[in-house]
């Protein structure tokens, strides 16, 4: 239900906040929103920061801010609103807190084997890694793709339910040697906690998501 959904993103939020603070995370009926605007009396009784969901109800003077927007990084109406609140560095703790809660609803969801808190954990810490090894400045919706991508890749692993590499994939192995060296080297971590190793056609699939360059990947794919 939407009320349901509300209070899911409500604790999504309260439980990313990377420290208390003095203001009350509330949820409101949308349809009262949309109808009284100003005069509905959640805004007589306290003064709104701003209004976060799904669909936007049109309040003057109250900033809104879309959920996926919030959840993937993207929101600079977070940031101005909670500056009184948090220092930069805390709203990007918020941001990637934001990240990793909402990518361990998705995993928990399809993980059935590996405990998905530390799968987690260990996956998250090797993007990081990676970010950093690389260079890059991933975007939220990237983040949460990959997260998700490749929890269950690293549980496909496991069970061994993971597809043959069929492609030739020689051309990419000699061109982008020092891609793939990098790649293992940032899920060190990770492969060896579960005992496995990182096919390089998934590897060139983190190439795909990354330098996002389809015709050089068709290229490699051999296609």
């Amino acid at each position: 239900s939407s009320e349901y959904a509300a209070a899911q993103m409500l604790k999504l939020f309260s439980d990313s906040l990377p420290v208390p603070l003095e203001i009350e995370l509330l949820t409101n009926d949308f349809h009262d929103l949309q109808k009284y605007g100003a005069e509905c009396p959640i805004f007589k009784q306290y003064r709104v920061l701003l209004i976060a969901g799904t669909m936007d109800p049109k309040v003057d003077r109250v900033p809104y801010v879309a959920i996926e927007d919030i959840i993937s990084g993207n929101s600079g109406v977070i940031s101005s609103c909670l500056s009184a609140y948090l220092s930069e560095t805390q709203i990007r703790e918020l941001n990637h807190e934001m990240l990793v809660h909402f990518s361990l609803n998705n995993v928990m969801e399809n993980i059935t084997i590996l405990n998905p808190n530390k799968l987690l954990e260990l996956v998250v810490a090797s993007i990081d890694e990676m970010e950093t090894y690389f260079q890059l400045q991933l975007n939220g919706r990237d983040k949460i793709g990959l997260y998700l991508h490749v929890s269950c890749l690293i549980e496909r692993l496991v069970t061994k339910r993971c597809e043959k590499e069929n492609a030739d994939l020689t051309m990419f192995v000699k061109e982008k040697h020092d891609f793939i060296t990098g790649v293992k080297t940032c899920f060190q971590e990770t492969l060896e906690h579960y005992q496995v190793e990182l096919p390089v056609n998934e590897i060139l699939y983190l190439y795909e998501y990354i330098v996002k360059d389809e015709k050089e990947v068709k290229r490699y794919r051999g296609e």
